[in-house]
């Protein structure tokens, strides 16, 4: 076996930007750590969860890596990595144990923080996704701190924080009421988009007395005069393109006071190599030395494209530092902008009205738009207008019934990858009440584009459901679910059925369904999921036209491969066994990664609605990681509510 040869053919295969030495790394880390969930094989490589799982297949494929799961190495290929360069020794790490090579941990004195910090996390809006946010963690807000804090960055300092969905002002101000006024900022300045964020921040920053400037801003504009070089700190966390390290990096640059020495905490996801090239590049460029650089610094809430995780840059100025950028910025930033060269507007001969057609909008092909006709007049004659037209606010508009892929703001280009399940219509759901218990060893599914986030079983008492009552959205309480999808009266979900329509599930579709449910099991479970496609093959069989039990499937309606699943959704009928009331448990919700997936999710989800009103339950139930933005979000829409909180403890993680 050539290890050297199977990695030049495996970058091919993947078309891996990092060529033969990025597959080189990922078996490295495979023998260094196997078994591996793939989320840490992707925190260890830098490289994003689904070219990861497609290396990893194609290296399955070679017989390099054994097919079970977590990934591990075949005898053969542990025996062929042993002559091989830069694959390492197995087993010998020189990672600190105890920071996990950040260099920080958080101190015991300042442990109470924790708690308090997560009850104000708990508070905060809901991520946009339009706008790139994804929160980080609780333990990251603090490190960051900690690392303004060792840099001498932080007492007595101004300090202007471009873009704040992290909650990193919250921490500074709790930070200096725990360690005393010698830790408290001289000024303190958040700069952000978001009026519901803002609005939130202030009112937390007042709760611990810290007269904080909270601006709203578009920082696509020129930064206010009050804000120009009257700032020794900045820190900011943008959307990982290039566009957005430009101008973030220049806004912060514009904020700091001349003469050199100021500080910048710069997070940023990894990047294809000529992407992080032009980063560093435009780091050079604006007079920046970088005075550090942690791979790995920050974890983020359901972040999974990327592992969850991105690099923070620790930044100082120069006296040579200006911005490259000082006007204002019209192009491309977020990561949905960099879709604006694919997408084409269409004008409606009949009414004028304008509809874009592309990918990740709710109409990939022109044979799409005519097809559903236009949503304005019906009209099915269109006439193509200039690329140059779109704008990118018109397409994030055009966008917004389509989920971003699992990690919103460090999202990759990922043509290459499994086909996967989208983190908006994966769905873990488990039992509704607490006089229930269900023990169910390979409960349904939290998908995050298969980036391995987990939970518990779905049987775990007191989860973190939510809830809705029934009362079927405008016009979609009425007939069974086997009735034409016309009838539910939304104009997306009109639209869509265009498209796609859903029907009960039968015997025909049990292998389509297994494999949506050993996707689900793996991407929920990790190391401890059940992927026997024949037991979950038998455990759906013996639901299906069970009394109590809604099982459908979607299928596309026209186009290319009509009839074939593209989606599967569960409702289990329960009595609560002290009230006796009957409710609706979700047991799962998924799609698979066709264009229009989130069209599929919202009509599967209508339909369980429809079908859990026409048998009369009082309120139906869903199980959801906290992280997976996605499936908050479509719960959000049709109107379930968070009830429950989950707690965990593992022996064995992370105690102290």
């Amino acid at each position: 076996m050539n290890v050297d040869a199977i990695a030049a053919e495996v970058a091919a295969a993947v078309g891996l930007a990092e060529g033969p030495a990025g597959v080189i790394d990922v078996l490295r880390v495979i023998a260094r750590e196997e078994p591996v969930a793939t989320r840490d094989l992707a925190r260890g490589t830098e490289l994003p969860v689904p070219i990861v799982t497609a290396v990893c297949n194609e290296l399955r494929k070679r017989g390099v890596v054994d097919r079970s799961r977590p990934v591990r190495l075949t005898p053969a290929g542990r025996e062929a990595l042993a002559g091989t360069a830069g694959t390492g020794q197995p087993g010998l790490r020189g990672q600190c144990p105890h920071c996990e090579g950040l260099g920080l941990t958080v101190p015991d004195s300042l442990a109470a923080l924790v708690p308090a910090l997560e009850t104000v996390a708990a508070g905060v809006p809901a991520a946009k996704l339009g706008l790139d946010q994804t929160h980080c963690t609780v333990v990251t807000k603090l490190l960051r701190v900690l690392r303004m804090h060792e840099a001498g960055a932080l007492g007595g300092r101004r300090i202007i924080l471009l873009g704040d969905d992290d909650l990193v002002s919250v921490a500074i101000a709790a930070f200096a009421e725990s360690v005393g006024p010698s830790a408290r900022p001289s000024r303190l300045a958040v700069v952000d988009t978001d009026p519901d964020l803002l609005g939130y921040l202030g009112a937390e920053l007042a709760r611990f007395g810290v007269a904080a400037e909270v601006i709203e801003h578009d920082l696509r504009q020129p930064l206010l005069p009050g804000l120009l070089g009257g700032f020794d700190v900045a820190c900011t966390d943008p959307p990982y393109t290039v566009e957005g390290a430009r101008l973030f990096l220049s806004r912060a640059v514009s904020a700091l006071a001349d003469g050199g020495g100021a500080h910048v905490f710069f997070s940023f996801g990894a990047r294809r190599p000529e992407e992080t090239l032009e980063t560093q590049i435009l780091i050079a460029e604006m007079g920046l030395v970088v005075r550090s650089l942690v791979p790995g610094f920050n974890h983020y809430e359901g972040a999974g494209i990327l592992g969850g995780t991105s690099h923070l840059y620790h930044l100082r100025t120069t006296p040579d530092s200006e911005p490259v950028l000082t006007g204002e910025h019209s192009g491309p930033l977020y990561t949905a902008d960099s879709r604006v060269a694919a997408v084409r507007p269409y004008r409606c001969a009949g009414c004028g009205a304008v509809h874009l057609v592309g990918p990740g909008v709710r109409w990939p092909h022109i044979a799409d738009l005519k097809s559903a006709g236009c949503p304005e007049c019906g009209g099915t004659v269109m006439r193509p207008k200039a690329r140059s037209s779109v704008k990118p606010a018109d397409l994030r508009k055009a966008m917004d019934s389509s989920v971003e892929p699992a990690d919103p703001r460090k999202a990759m280009d990922s043509s290459v990858g499994p086909a996967d399940l989208s983190e908006a219509e994966g769905s873990t759901v488990g039992p509704a009440d607490p006089g229930e218990a269900e023990g169910s060893a390979v409960g349904p599914a939290d998908l995050s584009e298969a980036e391995g986030s987990s939970i518990g079983p779905a049987g775990s008492q007191g989860s973190d459901n939510s809830k809705r009552r029934v009362a079927a959205p405008s016009g979609a309480g009425g007939p069974a679910v086997s009735a034409p999808l016309e009838s539910l009266q939304s104009h997306d979900t009109q639209l869509a059925a265009a498209r796609f329509r859903v029907r009960p599930a039968g015997e025909r579709d049990l292998d389509a369904i297994a494999a949506f449910e050993v996707e689900i099991a793996r991407v929920s479970f990790g190391d401890e999921a059940v992927d026997d496609p024949a037991l979950h093959r038998k455990r759906v069989a013996a639901a299906l036209g069970k009394a109590g039990e809604v099982t459908l499937v979607a299928e596309v309606a026209a186009g290319e491969g009509p009839g074939r699943p593209v989606g599967w959704a569960w409702l289990s009928g329960r009595t609560n066994s002290l009230t006796g009331d009957r409710y609706g448990n979700f047991r799962s919700l998924a799609t698979a990664d066709v264009p229009g997936r989130s069209e599929v999710a919202e009509l599967l989800m209508a339909a369980v609605l429809s079908a859990a009103s026409e048998a009369g339950y009082s309120h139906l139930t869903g199980k959801v990681h906290a992280g997976n933005l996605g499936m908050r979000t479509l719960y959000a829409k049709f109107g379930f509510h968070a009830a429950h909180l989950t707690m965990e403890r593992r022996p064995g993680e992370d105690q102290p």
